[in-house]
Protein backbone atom coordinates (compact mmCIF):
# COMPACT_ATOMS: atom_id res chain seq x y z
CA UNK A 1 0.00 0.00 0.00
CA UNK A 2 1.83 3.42 -1.08
CA UNK A 3 1.19 6.96 -0.47
CA UNK A 4 -1.13 7.36 -3.47
CA UNK A 5 -3.35 5.28 -2.73
CA UNK A 6 -4.75 7.50 -0.12
CA UNK A 7 -7.11 9.98 -0.50
CA UNK A 8 -6.77 13.86 -1.03
CA UNK A 9 -7.61 14.58 2.30
CA UNK A 10 -5.35 12.38 4.29
CA UNK A 11 -2.54 13.64 1.55
CA UNK A 12 -3.33 17.21 2.37
CA UNK A 13 -3.02 16.35 6.11
CA UNK A 14 0.50 14.84 5.88
CA UNK A 15 1.76 17.56 3.96
CA UNK A 16 0.55 20.39 6.24
CA UNK A 17 3.62 19.62 8.21
CA UNK A 18 6.17 19.54 5.55
CA UNK A 19 7.71 22.90 3.72
CA UNK A 20 10.09 24.07 1.77
CA UNK A 21 12.94 21.35 -0.10
CA UNK A 22 11.22 18.73 1.61
CA UNK A 23 7.63 19.90 -0.02
CA UNK A 24 9.29 20.72 -3.71
CA UNK A 25 10.74 17.22 -3.99
CA UNK A 26 6.97 15.59 -2.88
CA UNK A 27 5.46 18.21 -5.80
CA UNK A 28 7.70 17.06 -8.38
CA UNK A 29 7.32 13.22 -8.38
CA UNK A 30 3.77 12.86 -9.60
CA UNK A 31 1.46 15.43 -10.95
CA UNK A 32 -1.23 14.57 -8.66
CA UNK A 33 0.86 15.41 -5.31
CA UNK A 34 2.44 18.66 -7.49
CA UNK A 35 -1.37 19.98 -6.68
CA UNK A 36 -1.57 18.66 -3.43
CA UNK A 37 2.02 19.67 -2.29
CA UNK A 38 3.35 22.31 -4.08
CA UNK A 39 1.14 25.32 -2.19
CA UNK A 40 3.33 24.29 1.06
CA UNK A 41 7.21 25.06 -0.91
CA UNK A 42 6.60 28.94 0.60
CA UNK A 43 4.52 27.91 3.66
CA UNK A 44 7.31 28.57 6.00
CA UNK A 45 10.05 31.61 4.98
CA UNK A 46 13.06 32.87 6.01
CA UNK A 47 15.08 35.92 4.86
CA UNK A 48 18.79 36.46 5.99
CA UNK A 49 20.24 38.48 3.77
CA UNK A 50 19.25 41.72 0.82
CA UNK A 51 19.95 39.36 -2.02
CA UNK A 52 17.65 36.52 -0.36
CA UNK A 53 14.87 39.28 0.12
CA UNK A 54 15.42 40.12 -3.56
CA UNK A 55 14.90 36.54 -4.37
CA UNK A 56 12.09 35.89 -2.22
CA UNK A 57 10.03 39.15 -3.72
CA UNK A 58 10.21 37.60 -7.63
CA UNK A 59 8.91 34.55 -6.25
CA UNK A 60 6.69 35.25 -4.00
CA UNK A 61 4.54 37.62 -5.52
CA UNK A 62 5.00 34.86 -8.79
CA UNK A 63 1.64 33.25 -9.26
CA UNK A 64 0.91 28.78 -9.39
CA UNK A 65 -0.94 27.36 -12.45
CA UNK A 66 -3.78 28.41 -10.97
CA UNK A 67 -3.24 31.99 -11.06
CA UNK A 68 -2.66 32.54 -7.04
CA UNK A 69 0.02 34.27 -5.82
CA UNK A 70 2.39 32.06 -4.02
CA UNK A 71 2.43 34.38 -1.49
CA UNK A 72 -1.23 33.59 -0.11
CA UNK A 73 0.25 30.51 0.79
CA UNK A 74 2.70 31.65 3.13
CA UNK A 75 1.99 30.70 7.21
CA UNK A 76 5.24 31.72 9.01
CA UNK A 77 7.67 34.31 7.83
CA UNK A 78 11.29 34.88 9.44
CA UNK A 79 13.01 38.63 8.54
CA UNK A 80 16.80 38.44 10.49
CA UNK A 81 18.32 41.78 11.00
CA UNK A 82 20.83 40.67 8.33
CA UNK A 83 18.80 41.25 5.89
CA UNK A 84 19.52 45.09 6.05
CA UNK A 85 23.17 44.47 6.50
CA UNK A 86 24.71 47.52 4.43
CA UNK A 87 26.92 45.96 2.53
CA UNK A 88 29.58 48.97 2.19
CA UNK A 89 29.97 48.77 6.36
CA UNK A 90 32.63 46.31 6.45
CA UNK A 91 34.70 48.69 4.46
CA UNK A 92 33.94 52.00 6.09
CA UNK A 93 33.83 50.72 10.18
CA UNK A 94 34.82 53.07 11.80
CA UNK A 95 37.74 53.26 14.25
CA UNK A 96 37.27 51.43 17.63
CA UNK A 97 37.27 54.54 19.83
CA UNK A 98 35.96 56.47 16.85
CA UNK A 99 32.86 58.75 18.37
CA UNK A 100 30.02 58.26 15.84
CA UNK A 101 27.67 60.96 15.26
CA UNK A 102 24.29 61.32 16.50
CA UNK A 103 21.90 59.35 13.33
CA UNK A 104 24.89 57.60 11.77
CA UNK A 105 23.84 54.28 12.92
CA UNK A 106 21.20 53.36 10.34
CA UNK A 107 23.44 54.71 7.31
CA UNK A 108 26.49 53.43 8.64
CA UNK A 109 25.54 49.48 9.05
CA UNK A 110 22.08 49.23 7.90
CA UNK A 111 20.50 49.39 4.46
CA UNK A 112 16.84 50.00 4.54
CA UNK A 113 16.52 50.72 0.57
CA UNK A 114 14.63 47.69 -0.31
CA UNK A 115 12.08 48.03 2.60
CA UNK A 116 9.35 48.32 -0.09
CA UNK A 117 9.80 44.68 -0.82
CA UNK A 118 9.08 43.07 2.31
CA UNK A 119 5.96 45.51 2.42
CA UNK A 120 5.08 44.33 -0.99
CA UNK A 121 5.03 40.88 0.45
CA UNK A 122 3.21 41.42 3.28
CA UNK A 123 0.56 43.45 1.68
CA UNK A 124 -0.48 40.08 -0.01
CA UNK A 125 0.36 37.42 2.77
CA UNK A 126 -3.22 37.28 4.32
CA UNK A 127 -2.82 34.15 5.59
CA UNK A 128 0.00 34.53 7.45
CA UNK A 129 -0.14 32.98 11.03
CA UNK A 130 3.40 33.63 12.09
CA UNK A 131 6.04 36.44 12.03
CA UNK A 132 9.58 37.39 13.10
CA UNK A 133 10.45 40.85 12.20
CA UNK A 134 13.50 42.59 13.08
CA UNK A 135 14.47 46.14 12.86
CA UNK A 136 10.53 46.68 12.93
CA UNK A 137 10.63 50.69 13.82
CA UNK A 138 13.37 51.69 10.83
CA UNK A 139 11.34 49.10 8.37
CA UNK A 140 7.93 51.35 9.57
CA UNK A 141 10.01 54.56 9.07
CA UNK A 142 11.66 53.76 5.81
CA UNK A 143 8.11 52.49 4.26
CA UNK A 144 4.54 52.90 6.01
CA UNK A 145 2.99 50.66 4.21
CA UNK A 146 4.79 48.19 6.50
CA UNK A 147 2.54 49.54 9.27
CA UNK A 148 -0.65 48.99 7.47
CA UNK A 149 0.14 45.48 6.18
CA UNK A 150 1.10 44.15 9.64
CA UNK A 151 -2.25 46.09 10.72
CA UNK A 152 -4.49 44.04 8.36
CA UNK A 153 -3.29 40.38 9.09
CA UNK A 154 -6.11 38.84 9.94
CA UNK A 155 -4.58 35.32 10.97
CA UNK A 156 -1.32 36.53 13.18
CA UNK A 157 -1.34 33.94 15.92
CA UNK A 158 2.22 34.29 17.17
CA UNK A 159 4.69 37.74 15.74
CA UNK A 160 8.33 38.66 17.38
CA UNK A 161 8.90 42.80 16.47
CA UNK A 162 12.34 43.86 17.57
CA UNK A 163 13.91 47.18 17.50
CA UNK A 164 10.65 48.95 18.74
CA UNK A 165 9.77 51.87 21.00
CA UNK A 166 6.67 53.63 22.06
CA UNK A 167 5.72 54.81 19.02
CA UNK A 168 5.60 51.18 17.18
CA UNK A 169 3.23 50.17 19.71
CA UNK A 170 0.94 53.74 19.44
CA UNK A 171 0.63 53.90 15.59
CA UNK A 172 0.94 50.24 15.12
CA UNK A 173 0.27 47.31 17.27
CA UNK A 174 -2.65 49.23 18.81
CA UNK A 175 -4.67 49.32 15.25
CA UNK A 176 -3.68 45.33 14.45
CA UNK A 177 -6.56 43.77 13.41
CA UNK A 178 -5.69 39.84 14.66
CA UNK A 179 -8.02 38.09 16.77
CA UNK A 180 -6.23 35.31 17.07
CA UNK A 181 -3.37 36.70 18.41
CA UNK A 182 -1.77 33.89 21.32
CA UNK A 183 1.64 35.24 21.84
CA UNK A 184 3.57 38.04 21.41
CA UNK A 185 7.64 38.78 21.80
CA UNK A 186 8.93 42.42 21.88
CA UNK A 187 12.75 43.46 21.67
CA UNK A 188 12.81 46.78 22.50
CA UNK A 189 15.86 49.01 20.77
CA UNK A 190 19.36 48.91 22.44
CA UNK A 191 22.44 51.66 22.66
CA UNK A 192 24.31 48.74 21.51
CA UNK A 193 22.49 47.30 18.89
CA UNK A 194 20.17 49.95 17.13
CA UNK A 195 19.78 52.83 19.07
CA UNK A 196 16.52 54.94 18.71
CA UNK A 197 17.50 58.03 20.94
CA UNK A 198 13.82 59.69 20.46
CA UNK A 199 12.04 56.55 21.55
CA UNK A 200 11.08 56.07 25.30
CA UNK A 201 10.23 52.79 26.84
CA UNK A 202 6.77 53.12 28.76
CA UNK A 203 4.53 51.17 30.21
CA UNK A 204 0.94 52.82 29.25
CA UNK A 205 1.28 52.35 25.46
CA UNK A 206 2.40 48.96 25.84
CA UNK A 207 -0.66 47.74 28.31
CA UNK A 208 -3.06 49.88 25.47
CA UNK A 209 -1.79 47.60 22.91
CA UNK A 210 -2.32 44.25 24.61
CA UNK A 211 -5.36 44.87 26.33
CA UNK A 212 -7.33 44.64 23.02
CA UNK A 213 -6.35 41.14 22.28
CA UNK A 214 -8.67 38.98 24.19
CA UNK A 215 -6.67 35.27 23.42
CA UNK A 216 -3.32 36.82 24.30
CA UNK A 217 -1.66 34.46 27.24
CA UNK A 218 1.79 35.09 26.68
CA UNK A 219 4.20 38.38 26.67
CA UNK A 220 8.11 38.26 26.02
CA UNK A 221 9.98 41.33 26.46
CA UNK A 222 13.02 42.25 26.25
CA UNK A 223 15.44 45.27 26.82
CA UNK A 224 12.05 46.79 28.27
CA UNK A 225 13.10 49.39 30.72
CA UNK A 226 10.78 51.94 32.12
CA UNK A 227 12.06 54.18 33.94
CA UNK A 228 8.48 55.51 36.02
CA UNK A 229 5.69 53.26 37.71
CA UNK A 230 2.26 53.28 36.24
CA UNK A 231 -0.22 55.96 36.75
CA UNK A 232 -3.13 54.80 38.79
CA UNK A 233 -5.19 57.81 36.49
CA UNK A 234 -6.44 56.60 34.26
CA UNK A 235 -6.92 53.18 35.75
CA UNK A 236 -4.70 50.52 33.89
CA UNK A 237 -6.31 47.73 31.83
CA UNK A 238 -6.30 44.55 33.00
CA UNK A 239 -5.27 41.28 30.84
CA UNK A 240 -7.14 38.64 32.33
CA UNK A 241 -6.04 36.17 29.58
CA UNK A 242 -2.27 36.58 30.31
CA UNK A 243 -0.56 33.48 31.79
CA UNK A 244 3.26 33.69 30.83
CA UNK A 245 5.37 37.01 31.24
CA UNK A 246 8.35 37.68 30.72
CA UNK A 247 10.95 40.67 31.44
CA UNK A 248 13.98 39.60 30.05
CA UNK A 249 17.04 42.74 30.59
CA UNK A 250 14.18 44.64 31.98
CA UNK A 251 13.69 46.94 34.88
CA UNK A 252 11.55 47.00 38.18
CA UNK A 253 9.71 49.54 37.38
CA UNK A 254 8.33 46.80 34.60
CA UNK A 255 7.20 44.36 36.96
CA UNK A 256 4.10 46.57 37.54
CA UNK A 257 2.53 44.47 34.65
CA UNK A 258 2.53 41.61 36.89
CA UNK A 259 -0.68 42.98 39.40
CA UNK A 260 -2.50 43.43 35.92
CA UNK A 261 -2.60 39.61 35.19
CA UNK A 262 -4.80 37.92 37.72
CA UNK A 263 -4.62 34.50 36.22
CA UNK A 264 -0.53 34.81 35.52
CA UNK A 265 1.06 31.47 35.97
CA UNK A 266 4.65 31.93 34.79
CA UNK A 267 6.83 35.28 35.69
CA UNK A 268 10.52 35.17 33.98
CA UNK A 269 12.64 38.06 35.16
CA UNK A 270 15.78 39.60 35.17
CA UNK A 271 17.50 43.09 35.40
CA UNK A 272 19.31 44.95 32.96
CA UNK A 273 22.90 46.32 33.63
CA UNK A 274 22.22 49.54 34.26
CA UNK A 275 19.91 48.40 37.25
CA UNK A 276 22.81 46.33 38.64
CA UNK A 277 22.09 47.73 42.09
CA UNK A 278 18.08 46.39 42.44
CA UNK A 279 15.92 48.53 44.38
CA UNK A 280 12.91 46.97 45.88
CA UNK A 281 9.24 46.48 43.84
CA UNK A 282 6.91 48.41 45.99
CA UNK A 283 3.56 47.16 46.51
CA UNK A 284 0.99 44.11 48.04
CA UNK A 285 1.90 41.06 47.21
CA UNK A 286 0.86 38.57 44.33
CA UNK A 287 -0.55 36.13 43.79
CA UNK A 288 0.74 32.26 43.81
CA UNK A 289 2.43 31.77 40.92
CA UNK A 290 3.32 28.49 39.10
CA UNK A 291 6.88 29.10 37.69
CA UNK A 292 8.90 31.92 38.39
CA UNK A 293 12.87 31.49 36.85
CA UNK A 294 14.93 34.49 38.03
CA UNK A 295 18.08 35.51 36.24
CA UNK A 296 20.21 35.62 39.70
CA UNK A 297 19.94 36.83 43.91
CA UNK A 298 19.18 40.92 42.33
CA UNK A 299 15.99 39.78 40.90
CA UNK A 300 15.08 38.01 44.33
CA UNK A 301 15.80 41.15 45.83
CA UNK A 302 13.79 43.60 44.00
CA UNK A 303 10.76 40.92 44.09
CA UNK A 304 11.13 38.76 47.76
CA UNK A 305 8.69 41.17 49.19
CA UNK A 306 5.91 40.76 46.49
CA UNK A 307 5.79 37.31 46.50
CA UNK A 308 3.55 34.25 47.28
CA UNK A 309 4.29 30.62 47.15
CA UNK A 310 5.67 29.22 44.29
CA UNK A 311 5.61 25.52 42.91
CA UNK A 312 8.74 26.21 40.48
CA UNK A 313 11.30 28.09 41.32
CA UNK A 314 14.91 28.20 38.92
CA UNK A 315 17.82 30.57 39.32
CA UNK A 316 19.30 30.92 36.10
CA UNK A 317 22.56 32.39 37.28
CA UNK A 318 25.69 30.57 39.61
CA UNK A 319 25.18 31.04 43.17
CA UNK A 320 28.22 30.32 45.72
CA UNK A 321 27.30 29.97 49.34
CA UNK A 322 28.97 32.24 51.90
CA UNK A 323 31.10 30.57 54.60
CA UNK A 324 29.48 30.94 58.26
CA UNK A 325 31.50 33.82 59.16
CA UNK A 326 29.86 35.73 56.60
CA UNK A 327 26.64 34.64 56.88
CA UNK A 328 24.56 38.08 57.47
CA UNK A 329 21.62 39.77 56.29
CA UNK A 330 23.11 40.60 52.85
CA UNK A 331 24.73 37.39 52.75
CA UNK A 332 24.25 34.79 49.60
CA UNK A 333 23.10 31.87 51.78
CA UNK A 334 20.77 34.26 54.13
CA UNK A 335 18.94 35.53 51.14
CA UNK A 336 18.46 32.37 49.01
CA UNK A 337 17.23 31.11 52.57
CA UNK A 338 14.76 33.92 52.55
CA UNK A 339 14.03 33.56 49.34
CA UNK A 340 12.97 30.00 49.70
CA UNK A 341 11.11 31.33 52.89
CA UNK A 342 8.67 33.16 51.09
CA UNK A 343 7.88 30.97 48.02
CA UNK A 344 8.11 27.49 50.00
CA UNK A 345 8.99 25.30 46.37
CA UNK A 346 7.19 22.18 45.25
CA UNK A 347 10.69 21.94 43.08
CA UNK A 348 14.17 23.70 42.84
CA UNK A 349 16.64 24.45 40.34
CA UNK A 350 20.01 25.35 41.10
CA UNK A 351 23.41 25.92 39.82
CA UNK A 352 25.50 26.02 42.92
CA UNK A 353 29.54 26.60 42.26
CA UNK A 354 31.57 23.51 42.79
CA UNK A 355 32.82 23.37 46.63
CA UNK A 356 35.86 23.08 48.02
CA UNK A 357 36.87 22.40 51.45
CA UNK A 358 35.68 26.01 52.63
CA UNK A 359 32.41 26.15 51.32
CA UNK A 360 31.99 22.19 52.99
CA UNK A 361 30.14 23.60 55.81
CA UNK A 362 28.60 26.55 54.55
CA UNK A 363 26.56 23.86 52.20
CA UNK A 364 25.96 21.87 54.96
CA UNK A 365 24.50 24.30 57.19
CA UNK A 366 22.72 25.32 54.61
CA UNK A 367 20.78 22.51 53.30
CA UNK A 368 20.35 21.54 57.10
CA UNK A 369 17.87 24.94 56.93
CA UNK A 370 15.99 23.85 54.04
CA UNK A 371 13.10 21.05 55.27
CA UNK A 372 11.91 23.66 57.79
CA UNK A 373 12.59 26.73 55.33
CA UNK A 374 10.78 25.10 52.13
CA UNK A 375 8.66 22.22 53.62
CA UNK A 376 6.82 21.56 50.37
CA UNK A 377 10.35 20.88 48.82
CA UNK A 378 10.26 17.33 46.75
CA UNK A 379 11.79 17.63 43.55
CA UNK A 380 15.46 19.45 43.52
CA UNK A 381 17.69 19.70 40.19
CA UNK A 382 21.26 21.15 41.06
CA UNK A 383 23.87 21.80 38.29
CA UNK A 384 27.11 21.98 39.63
CA UNK A 385 29.25 24.22 37.38
CA UNK A 386 33.20 24.05 38.02
CA UNK A 387 35.95 27.25 38.07
CA UNK A 388 38.43 27.64 35.62
CA UNK A 389 40.88 26.63 35.28
CA UNK A 390 39.08 23.10 34.73
CA UNK A 391 42.30 20.73 35.83
CA UNK A 392 41.40 20.09 39.27
CA UNK A 393 40.23 16.23 39.52
CA UNK A 394 39.31 16.26 43.86
CA UNK A 395 35.99 14.93 42.69
CA UNK A 396 35.39 14.56 46.57
CA UNK A 397 33.05 17.07 47.64
CA UNK A 398 30.63 15.59 44.80
CA UNK A 399 30.87 12.50 46.49
CA UNK A 400 29.52 14.36 49.61
CA UNK A 401 26.61 15.94 48.47
CA UNK A 402 24.34 12.74 49.61
CA UNK A 403 24.97 13.11 52.91
CA UNK A 404 24.60 16.79 52.91
CA UNK A 405 21.11 16.44 51.54
CA UNK A 406 19.98 13.17 53.97
CA UNK A 407 18.29 15.64 55.35
CA UNK A 408 15.82 17.23 52.62
CA UNK A 409 12.82 14.40 52.51
CA UNK A 410 13.30 14.63 48.40
CA UNK A 411 11.63 12.41 46.01
CA UNK A 412 13.22 13.11 42.86
CA UNK A 413 16.65 14.23 42.11
CA UNK A 414 18.26 15.67 39.39
CA UNK A 415 22.37 16.19 39.50
CA UNK A 416 24.08 18.01 36.70
CA UNK A 417 27.85 18.15 36.15
CA UNK A 418 29.15 19.72 33.08
CA UNK A 419 32.00 17.51 30.88
CA UNK A 420 35.57 19.28 31.26
CA UNK A 421 35.70 21.93 28.38
CA UNK A 422 38.67 21.33 26.01
CA UNK A 423 41.31 23.65 26.32
CA UNK A 424 41.26 26.84 24.00
CA UNK A 425 39.14 29.94 24.13
CA UNK A 426 36.20 27.65 25.16
CA UNK A 427 37.83 27.17 28.29
CA UNK A 428 37.71 31.15 29.13
CA UNK A 429 41.64 31.38 28.49
CA UNK A 430 43.98 31.73 25.67
CA UNK A 431 46.80 28.97 25.36
CA UNK A 432 49.36 28.69 23.08
CA UNK A 433 50.64 25.67 20.98
CA UNK A 434 53.16 25.10 23.98
CA UNK A 435 51.12 25.04 26.30
CA UNK A 436 47.63 22.94 24.57
CA UNK A 437 49.08 19.65 24.67
CA UNK A 438 49.48 19.83 28.74
CA UNK A 439 46.32 21.82 29.13
CA UNK A 440 44.55 18.88 27.64
CA UNK A 441 46.23 16.03 29.31
CA UNK A 442 45.41 17.93 32.07
CA UNK A 443 41.78 18.11 31.33
CA UNK A 444 41.63 14.86 30.47
CA UNK A 445 42.76 13.93 33.58
CA UNK A 446 40.27 16.23 35.24
CA UNK A 447 37.08 14.33 32.84
CA UNK A 448 38.27 10.88 34.08
CA UNK A 449 37.49 11.28 37.64
CA UNK A 450 34.52 13.25 36.76
CA UNK A 451 32.65 10.68 35.22
CA UNK A 452 33.86 8.11 37.78
CA UNK A 453 33.03 9.99 40.58
CA UNK A 454 29.16 10.56 38.47
CA UNK A 455 29.17 6.85 38.53
CA UNK A 456 29.71 6.30 42.62
CA UNK A 457 26.55 8.66 42.95
CA UNK A 458 23.73 7.36 42.42
CA UNK A 459 24.17 4.47 44.87
CA UNK A 460 25.25 6.98 47.36
CA UNK A 461 22.30 9.04 46.97
CA UNK A 462 19.92 6.33 47.59
CA UNK A 463 21.29 5.14 50.80
CA UNK A 464 21.25 8.77 52.14
CA UNK A 465 18.32 10.11 50.99
CA UNK A 466 15.17 7.15 52.50
CA UNK A 467 12.41 9.01 50.69
CA UNK A 468 14.14 8.98 46.70
CA UNK A 469 11.93 7.65 44.41
CA UNK A 470 13.47 8.99 41.18
CA UNK A 471 17.09 10.35 40.56
CA UNK A 472 18.89 11.27 36.84
CA UNK A 473 22.77 11.63 36.57
CA UNK A 474 24.49 14.22 34.09
CA UNK A 475 26.65 13.99 31.95
CA UNK A 476 27.55 10.53 32.66
CA UNK A 477 29.11 10.33 29.02
CA UNK A 478 33.36 11.84 28.47
CA UNK A 479 34.36 14.98 26.06
CA UNK A 480 35.43 12.90 23.40
CA UNK A 481 37.33 15.58 22.27
CA UNK A 482 39.44 14.93 25.49
CA UNK A 483 40.40 11.55 24.51
CA UNK A 484 42.45 9.87 21.57
CA UNK A 485 40.84 6.61 19.38
CA UNK A 486 43.30 4.59 21.09
CA UNK A 487 41.51 5.39 24.68
CA UNK A 488 38.34 3.72 23.82
CA UNK A 489 40.21 -0.08 23.86
CA UNK A 490 42.17 0.98 26.60
CA UNK A 491 41.57 -1.59 29.36
CA UNK A 492 41.64 0.44 32.33
CA UNK A 493 39.42 3.12 30.97
CA UNK A 494 36.79 0.75 29.93
CA UNK A 495 34.81 2.17 33.13
CA UNK A 496 34.66 5.67 31.83
CA UNK A 497 33.12 4.35 28.40
CA UNK A 498 30.95 2.41 29.97
CA UNK A 499 27.69 4.30 28.91
CA UNK A 500 28.72 6.18 25.78
CA UNK A 501 31.52 7.71 24.28
CA UNK A 502 29.41 11.62 23.57
CA UNK A 503 29.99 10.98 20.21
CA UNK A 504 28.08 10.81 16.88
CA UNK A 505 25.66 13.52 16.18
CA UNK A 506 24.51 15.54 19.38
CA UNK A 507 21.63 17.60 19.45
CA UNK A 508 22.52 21.54 20.36
CA UNK A 509 20.38 23.56 21.19
CA UNK A 510 21.02 26.50 23.79
CA UNK A 511 19.31 25.55 27.48
CA UNK A 512 18.11 28.96 29.04
CA UNK A 513 17.67 27.34 32.44
CA UNK A 514 20.56 25.01 32.70
CA UNK A 515 22.83 27.24 30.74
CA UNK A 516 24.44 24.39 28.32
CA UNK A 517 24.01 23.61 24.40
CA UNK A 518 23.73 20.01 25.18
CA UNK A 519 24.11 16.81 27.54
CA UNK A 520 25.23 14.15 26.09
CA UNK A 521 24.19 11.43 28.34
CA UNK A 522 21.74 11.81 30.72
CA UNK A 523 20.81 8.65 33.01
CA UNK A 524 17.81 7.87 34.65
CA UNK A 525 16.38 5.48 37.73
CA UNK A 526 13.54 4.55 39.47
CA UNK A 527 14.30 3.18 42.72
CA UNK A 528 12.90 0.14 44.24
CA UNK A 529 12.39 -1.70 47.48
CA UNK A 530 13.32 -5.37 47.09
CA UNK A 531 13.94 -7.88 49.94
CA UNK A 532 14.29 -4.98 52.51
CA UNK A 533 16.63 -3.42 49.69
CA UNK A 534 17.17 -0.11 47.77
CA UNK A 535 17.65 -0.80 44.60
CA UNK A 536 18.11 1.42 41.09
CA UNK A 537 16.22 0.49 38.34
CA UNK A 538 17.02 2.45 34.91
CA UNK A 539 14.48 3.93 33.14
CA UNK A 540 13.92 5.64 29.78
CA UNK A 541 14.82 9.52 30.23
CA UNK A 542 11.07 9.97 28.53
CA UNK A 543 9.71 8.30 31.60
CA UNK A 544 12.03 9.84 34.23
CA UNK A 545 10.81 13.39 33.01
CA UNK A 546 7.59 12.07 33.24
CA UNK A 547 7.71 11.19 36.64
CA UNK A 548 9.47 14.21 37.34
CA UNK A 549 6.24 15.97 36.02
CA UNK A 550 4.11 13.80 38.15
CA UNK A 551 5.66 14.71 41.42
CA UNK A 552 5.79 18.04 41.32
CA UNK A 553 2.16 18.30 40.44
CA UNK A 554 0.22 20.09 42.98
CA UNK A 555 -2.15 17.05 43.24
CA UNK A 556 0.25 13.93 43.49
CA UNK A 557 -0.85 11.89 46.49
CA UNK A 558 1.01 8.59 45.83
CA UNK A 559 4.11 6.94 43.64
CA UNK A 560 1.02 4.53 42.28
CA UNK A 561 -0.60 7.12 40.08
CA UNK A 562 3.28 7.66 38.26
CA UNK A 563 3.26 3.94 37.68
CA UNK A 564 -0.01 4.05 36.15
CA UNK A 565 1.15 7.21 34.17
CA UNK A 566 4.41 5.20 32.64
CA UNK A 567 2.74 2.32 32.00
CA UNK A 568 0.38 4.30 29.94
CA UNK A 569 3.48 6.33 28.35
CA UNK A 570 4.83 2.79 27.65
CA UNK A 571 1.70 2.03 25.68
Amino acid sequence: MGILSLNDDALLLIFANIYGEDALNVSLSTKRLYGLASSRIAAVVQCSSPSQLRKLHRYLLSTLSGGTLRVRYLEQLIIDASTFDNPASVEDEPAFDEELPVGSWESLYSDFSQVHMLADILMQAENIRELALERFHPCVARDPRMGAAFQSLPHLVNFRLSTIGDSTLADVLLHAKSNALERVTLSYHTFDDFPLPAEPKSLPPLLLALAKFQKLHTVKLWNFTPTDHLPLDPPPPSLPSMRYLRLSQSSVQALDMVELCPNLSTLVFSLDDENADAIPSVGSRWRPLRRLMLGDLREADSISNRLSTVDHLQLISKVTLDTPRSFTQESSTTRLLGLLRVTSPVSLYLRLVAFRKENRLAIEMFWKEVPSTAPRLRSLELQLPFSFPPFDTDFSWLLSIPNVLQTVPLLVLRIVVPSTISPGWSAGYRYDKSMKDDARKLCRAREICRVRALAELPQLCIEAIPTLLYMAIGDTAPNMDLFDRSDVNDEELADVFQHGQGEGPIESEWDELRQLDCVRKQRWWKIEARESQRILVEISEDGGEEAQRLIEEPQYRAATQIDHALETLLL
